[in-house]
């Protein structure tokens, strides 16, 4: 009988962890994601922006939001700026899931 409580026991830790697996993975994403970002940021305000121009008020708030839980779209805001501007995007290893 203990040990039939003792296996009981030991499977609801595990399910219980294997609950929180995601969420653990989510948060790894979201700052892989804010990683990207940024250095996306940096790279438009490097090459990308005209020396005579100031940002727009969507590319000013895409660089703020790399910091928050908005940063996909901010993502593909900055993306669309680089690739527009005729540059490359930098490999992106990060954040993905091999499958």
């Amino acid at each position: 009988m203990v040990r039939h409580t003792v296996v009981i026991a030991a499977g609801l830790v595990l399910g219980l962890a294997g609950l929180a697996t995601p969420q653990a993975f989510a948060q790894t994403v979201e700052s892989d994601d804010a990683a990207y970002c940024k250095k996306l940021a940096s790279m438009y305000e490097r090459w990308g922006r005209s020396a005579n121009t100031s940002n727009s008020i969507e590319t000013n708030t895409a660089i703020n939001n790399c910091n928050n839980q908005r940063a996909p779209e901010a993502i593909a805001h900055l993306e669309k700026l680089m690739l527009a501007a005729g540059y490359s995007l930098p490999e992106r290893a990060v954040g993905r899931r091999q499958q």
